[in-house]
C-alpha cells in the first residue's frame, strides 16, 4: 500500500466516523447505566482507594478494570461541573476516537490478509448503524476499548506469524500476548481471539502446527481464566434483581438458533436498530419452534461442504462471526437477556465476519476499480445516513427511550426506565409546583409506569416505579397497592429460588428492607399506625440499621 493511499484511506475513515457521530459529540449525554459506570460510581471519586477497588473483583458493576481505570483517569482530567456532574463530551470523544481507530485497524488487518475491498470493510465497520450503540453509549467503552486491544493484538500476531525466521519478530509475539491481556481486562468476550487467529491461519492456508498451537496456548488459558472470573463476578456478586426465571436447555438452544440468524439479517437490512428489541417468546413444547434449529444444522452442513470443496472464505468468515458472538447467543445467561435476547452491542466485533462476506460479494461483481468505488458509495451512503440518525437519539436518556418506544411500543424496559427518568425530573422540582409542565411530566411518568406494569405485572421494579408515581401525585392508597405488589413479587421470586448468586441477606438489606420502610411511610400517610409499625418491624428483622433509620424518620 502506497503512502498516498494510506493517508487518503486514513483521512477518509476518520472523517466518515466523525461525521456520523457528530450528533453524539455535539449533544450526547449519559444514558441508562452510565450512572453506575461514571456519574455515580464511588470508585471514581475515591482517589487511589477507588483505583484499588477497580482492580478488585466485586467492587464495581463488572470486573473490567482497564475500562474503569480509563474512567477513573478521565474523572481526574475533566472533573465535574458546579452540580457535581461530569461533562459527557470528553467521554464521548474518546469513544468515537477509539471506534475510528478500530475501523483503521480493521482495514489494515484485512489488507494484510490480501482481501480486495479491505478499506470498504473498515468503512462499513465505522458507519454501520448497529455499531452506534457501542459508540454513543458511554458505558459500552467496554466494546470500543477491548476491540482496540483485540485488533492490535491480532495485527501484532500477523506480523509475528510468518514463515520467515527472524528473532526480531518475537517482539510482535510478546506485544500480541500483552495486548490480548489488556483486551481481556477490558471485556472478557475477547477470549475468542486465539480461535480467530486459528481461523486466519486456515484462511492463509498455513498448517496448524504444534508450534503454532503451543504459541497460542497461553492465550487460550488466559481467556478461559478471565471468562471464569467474569462468570463468578456476575453470577455471585451481581444484583439478584438482574436475574430472570431460569430457562431450560431446550429453550436456550432455541434462543441461540434464532440469534445466529438475527445479527446477519440486521447487518444486511440495516434498519430499524434500537436500544431494546422485542423479547422473543420461546415455546420449547411446540415442534414448530425448532425450525430455526433445523436451519442452523442445514447451514452447518452447507458450510462444511463448501469448505471441503476448497472454498474456505465463506465458512471461515461465518465461523468467526458465530464464534465471536457465541457468549451472547443465549446458551448462557447474561444480564441484558432480562430485557431482550439480542442487542446491537453484542455484535460489535462479530459483525466483521458478516461485513467481510458482504464486501467479498461486492468485489466479486465489481471487477474494476471504478465499479468497486461506485458499489462502495451505494452501500455506504445509507449506512452513514441511518447511523447518523441513530446517533442523534443518544442526546439524553429520555430520547433513547422515546426512540425505542417508537420502534418497539411493547418494550417493558423503555416504558419503565422512561417513567423513572420522568419521575426523577419531577422530584427535582418543588413538590408544590402545580404548573402545567410539572403536572404533564408526572402524568407521563404515571402513564409509562402503568404501561410497564401492564406489560409485565410480576416485575417488582415497574410496580415500585408506579407506586412512587402515585405517591408523588398524592395518592398514597394507590401507591401502597403497587408497593405491596412489588414486595409480594420479590418474596415470590425468593421462594421460587430465582434469587441469583449474591447472598439473599445482602439483597434483602439492599432492597427489601428499604421497601418495607417505604410501605410503612405510606401506612402512616393513610393514618394506619399499626400497619406502619408492622412494616417497620419487618424492616428491622431484615436490617436493624434500615429499621432504625425508619424509626428516626417517623
Amino acid at each position: 500500500m502506497s503512502r498516498r493511499n494510506l493517508l487518503l484511506g486514513t483521512v477518509g475513515l476518520v472523517l466518515l466516523t466523525a461525521f456520523v457521530y457528530s450528533p453524539t459529540l455535539e449533544r450526547g449525554g449519559f444514558v441508562f447505566d452510565d450512572n453506575y459506570h461514571v456519574t455515580q460510581n464511588p470508585s471514581l471519586h475515591s482517589g487511589t482507594r477507588g483505583l484499588a477497588e477497580i482492580w478488585t473483583p466485586g467492587h464495581g458493576p463488572q470486573f473490567y478494570p482497564i475500562v474503569f481505570t480509563s474512567f477513573w483517569i478521565e474523572h481526574r482530567l475533566w472533573g465535574t461541573d458546579d452540580n457535581g456532574q461530569p461533562n459527557p463530551f470528553p467521554y464521548h470523544l474518546i469513544n468515537v476516537g477509539l471506534h475510528a481507530a478500530n475501523a483503521l485497524l480493521v482495514w489494515w488487518i484485512f489488507a494484510q490478509l490480501g482481501l480486495r475491498g479491505a478499506w470498504l470493510i473498515g468503512a462499513l465497520f465505522a458507519v454501520h448503524p448497529m455499531h452506534v450503540e457501542s459508540v454513543s453509549w458511554i458505558a459500552e467503552r467496554k466494546n470500543t476499548l477491548s476491540a482496540f486491544f483485540y485488533l492490535t493484538a491480532a495485527l501484532a500476531w500477523l506480523r509475528f506469524d510468518t514463515d520467515a525466521v527472524d528473532r526480531k519478530r518475537w517482539g510482535f509475539y510478546a506485544a500480541s500476548l500483552g495486548l490480548f491481556v489488556l483486551a481481556l481486562l477490558s471485556k472478557s468476550v475477547t477470549c475468542s481471539l486465539p480461535a480467530a487467529l486459528i481461523l486466519i491461519t486456515l484462511y492463509r492456508r498455513q498448517k496448524i502446527t504444534r508450534r503454532r498451537l503451543a504459541l497460542l496456548s497461553p492465550m487460550f488459558v488466559l481467556g478461559v481464566l478471565m471468562g471464569l472470573v467474569t462468570m463468578h463476578v456476575e453470577r455471585n456478586l451481581g444484583f439478584w434483581i438482574h436475574l430472570d426465571v431460569p430457562m431450560s436447555l431446550a429453550e436456550r438452544v432455541l434462543v441461540a438458533s434464532k440469534t445466529v440468524f438475527f445479527y446477519p439479517y440486521k447487518l444486511v437490512t440495516l434498519w430499524p436498530v434500537m436500544f431494546n428489541y422485542p423479547r422473543w417468546s420461546i415455546d420449547a413444547s411446540a415442534w414448530q419452534s425448532y425450525g430455526s434449529v433445523v436451519a442452523v444444522l442445514g447451514l452447518a452442513i452447507a458450510l462444511a461442504t463448501i469448505y471441503r470443496s476448497g472454498r474456505r472464505e465463506i465458512p471461515l468468515a461465518f465461523c468467526y462471526y458465530a464464534g465471536t458472538a457465541l457468549p451472547a447467543l443465549g446458551l448462557t445467561y447474561v444480564y441484558p437477556h432480562r430485557f431482550s435476547f439480542v442487542a446491537d452491542h453484542f455484535c460489535y466485533l462479530a459483525s466483521l465476519g458478516v461485513l467481510a462476506l458482504v464486501v467479498a460479494a461486492i468485489s466479486r461483481f465489481a471487477k474494476t476499480r471504478n465499479a468497486l468505488a461506485f458499489s462502495a458509495a451505494v452501500v455506504l451512503v445509507p449506512c452513514v445516513v441511518l447511523a447518523r440518525i441513530q446517533a442523534s437519539t443518544y442526546e439524553s436518556e429520555d430520547t433513547v427511550w422515546l426512540d425505542t418506544l417508537s420502534k418497539n411500543p411493547d418494550s417493558w424496559m423503555a416504558s419503565n426506565y422512561l417513567a423513572e427518568s420522568l419521575l426523577r425530573q419531577a422530584k427535582a422540582s418543588d413538590p408544590s409546583d402545580a404548573s402545567p409542565a410539572a403536572r404533564t411530566r408526572l402524568d407521563r411518568a404515571c402513564k409509562h409506569a402503568g404501561k410497564a406494569v401492564e406489560l409485565w405485572p410480576e416485575e417488582p421494579r415497574s410496580n415500585f416505579t408506579l407506586s412512587r408515581c402515585q405517591q408523588r401525585r398524592g395518592q398514597p392508597r394507590e401507591a401502597l397497592r403497587y408497593a405491596e405488589r412489588a414486595l409480594s413479587n420479590l418474596w415470590q421470586r425468593h421462594e421460587a429460588g430465582y434469587v441469583g448468586g449474591r447472598d439473599f441477606d445482602q439483597v434483602a438489606r439492599a432492597y427489601i428492607a428499604p421497601l418495607y420502610r417505604y410501605v410503612g411511610k405510606l401506612h402512616e400517610q393513610l393514618g394506619d399506625a399499626e400497619r406502619a409499625r408492622i412494616a417497620y418491624e419487618q424492616a428491622r428483622a431484615i436490617d436493624t440499621s434500615v429499621a432504625q433509620a425508619a424509626v428516626g424518620a417517623r
